[in-house]
């Protein structure tokens, strides 16, 4: 069948061109969806032959799919695996570890279903989300064989009546998990086995389809192209997916296998090309590179990928593709002499062997992150304030949850803020203790200390009731000082992750609309500052407004001496905005600005270490032994009580 490999080649290259950052083919990863009809086509197709011939085996079907998928695989996840170190940090080499137990285990979909978002940012730099489509694959393959002969105790007609009343189930799963539950769409085995199951009854009927007329199948093969092309130059990471947006690569795949079942067709000459078949034929290989070459690039990459560096990828992704299919794939699937050691236990060997390799490999690393947490000094204050402080309005400044300080000091300061409210406690408890204050905090992650506001990102829990918290702490107990602590202008540009807005934008809305651009936001966190300095100083209680600390271009966990350093006039140019707008409100003579400029970048250079240690947790965030380098600054803004 050589126009299976003809779509196989359609779907990867658009899969590849997607992937790699081609802004004209938004759609390109409905490519995945291709290969779900062509898979359950062709092995409802094998399934159904060998059941006819009395020659079925549960145990030899398995052995088939393992030999078929788990060389590649396997050489795939090890090779990452070693390699991620040059590229990750250790907290993202972790969860490498994790994700590479998921694939060993058949569950990657179901572990990227619980902790990620397909099209959010974060995601794209890890390097084995693309597993996701395999673990679909192989939980299909597990039980789809029992239930199409559970079905054929039915005969035949029940066995179609049987797939058509599953896949209606399934697409209605689909519809109302992607209404609702969106991820789990995206990942789910029962929102997706529809899709295998329109091919299986494509297999069940072939000999109908072979009856159709010549004019007919053109006119199939035609349709079922232009629906794949519009699927993929249409259809976008915006949209509600699977949803019924799927029909349209789904429907647009089953054509092209209907049209091409009795003869020769235009379409299919074009898709049986000696040239596209081949892609096709390596199109599994190509599929399990080309994500991870694309993910270790944009580690490294700042910014959208250039055209040359789009070509230099792709190139890497055939070169490796082309070698692991004539030395890996072929030999396993074709030779005796290797696909013998693959049988049933084989093949469980070679799972358990990559399973305890990526638990080894994700303990090796927790440990090596733990030693680098207990050498910090005073680390232990940032971890405990990121969950046991549960500030509400009924908060008591007894409550050492949320206090640090001179516990018995009658003098107290409310830090509020987002996840840089956290960060820059160290510094703040070591105020506190040489002026004799007490501390509290109110931080939330990704929620700026605003009135009124909330971001609509699910991944973001913030709301206007949380602020409402805190100030009605603030009118009902009083403290003697407020410091608001953000950073200020990822709410106006959105969140930024080397180079590229996240899918968790952190936009911030308010009573006048749900911000959709850096603009928006931008205008929100005009309006709600206004707003907010306002109302507190009404209160009489001194403002200070804690610049941002110099946010790194480029994402990493832990730094090095060698990194490359941001100077200061780069750091004056990334809160050039936010200066501009804290203009007018420091005209109140009770708001002050603390600006860590002279603390962080004293010279041409910001520091990223000092005395040999790190200032920065990752490229925004401040290490206790930065945060404590504010300390003398929050002092002097304290002395003006």
């Amino acid at each position: 069948m050589d126009f299976i490999d003809g779509m196989r080649a359609t779907a990867v290259i658009a899969v590849i061109v997607y992937h790699f950052g081609f802004q004209f083919l938004p759609g390109g990863y409905t490519g995945v969806d291709v290969f779900f009809v062509i898979s359950g086509f062709l092995i409802t197709g094998i399934i159904q032959k060998n059941i006819l011939d009395n020659t079925f085996s549960l145990r030899k079907f398995y052995e088939r799919r393992f030999r078929r998928l788990l060389p590649v695989l396997a050489l795939v996840v090890l090779t990452t695996l070693a390699v991620a170190p040059f590229f990750l940090g250790d907290n993202s080499l972790i969860d490498l570890s994790h994700s590479a137990m998921s694939v060993a285990l058949f569950l990657s979909n179901m572990f990227f279903w619980q902790t990620e978002s397909y099209f959010s940012e974060a995601a794209s730099l890890r390097p084995l989300l693309h597993t996701w489509s395999l673990g679909v694959e192989e939980q299909f393959y597990a039980v789809f064989p029992l239930i199409m002969l559970l079905f054929l105790r039915l005969r035949r007609r029940g066995v179609v009546l049987g797939m058509t009343a599953l896949l209606l189930i399934s697409y209605g799963v689909n519809i109302y998990l992607s209404q609702h539950y969106p991820n789990a769409a995206f990942y789910f085995l029962p929102a997706r086995i529809w899709e295998f199951l329109l091919g299986s009854l494509i297999a069940m009927n072939t000999a109908r389809a072979r009856l159709l007329s010549g004019a007919s199948r053109n006119c199939l093969m035609i349709l079922g192209a232009l629906l794949l092309g519009y699927g993929f130059f249409t259809i976008s990471s915006h949209d509600v997916f699977p949803g019924h947006a799927a029909l349209i690569p789904v429907l647009g795949s089953c054509f092209l296998i209907i049209g091409s079942l009795g003869g020769r067709t235009l379409v299919g000459d074009v898709l049986g090309a000696r040239p596209i078949r081949y892609i096709g034929l390596i199109s599994y290989s190509l599929y399990l590179w080309l994500w991870v070459i694309a993910a270790f690039a944009r580690s490294i990459i700042n910014g959208e990928f250039s055209f040359l560096q789009q070509i230099i990828l792709i190139a890497m992704t055939f070169f490796l593709s082309v070698l692991t299919f004539h030395f890996v794939e072929k030999p396993f699937r074709f030779s005796p002499r290797f696909s013998n050691l693959l049988k049933l236990r084989g093949s469980l060997v070679l799972l358990l062997v990559m399973l305890l390799v990526a638990a080894g490999y994700g303990m090796f690393f927790k440990q090596r992150v733990a030693a680098v947490i207990a050498a910090m000094p005073d680390s232990g204050m940032l971890f405990h304030f990121m969950k046991p402080c549960e500030f509400s309005k009924e908060f008591s400044p007894s409550d050492n949850d949320c206090s640090f300080g001179d516990a018995a000091s009658e003098k107290i300061f409310l830090v509020w803020g987002d996840s840089h409210g956290v960060a820059l406690l160290a510094g703040f408890d070591k105020a506190a203790r040489d002026a004799g204050w007490r501390g509290l905090t109110a931080s939330r992650r990704g929620c700026p200390p605003l009135m009124d506001v909330y971001t609509a990102d699910d991944r973001v829990r913030c709301n206007a009731e949380f602020a409402d918290d805190v100030i009605g702490f603030v009118r009902g107990v009083g403290v003697d000082h407020i410091f608001l602590v953000a950073r200020w202008p990822m709410y106006q540009t959105g969140k930024i992750i080397n180079g590229r807005l996240a899918a968790d934008t952190h936009f911030i809305s308010d009573g006048h609309g749900v911000s959709q651009s850096p603009e928006a936001s931008a205008r929100v966190l005009e309006r709600s500052l206004l707003k907010t300095v306002e109302l507190l100083t009404s209160f009489e209680i001194p403002i200070t407004i804690v610049l941002p600390t110099p946010v790194w271009p480029h994402m990493r966990e832990q730094f090095t001496p060698q990194d490359q350093a941001l100077s200061r006039d780069e750091y004056r140019a990334q809160r050039d905005s936010v200066d501009k707008m804290l203009v007018a409100l420091t005209r109140n003579p009770l708001v002050n600005v603390l600006d860590p400029a002279d603390v962080i970048c004293p010279l041409a250079e910001c520091q990223l270490f000092q005395d040999e240690e790190p200032l920065y947790l990752d490229n925004n965030h401040l290490t206790p032994k930065g945060a404590r380098m504010l300390s003398g600054l929050i002092e002097d803004a304290l002395a003006t009580e």
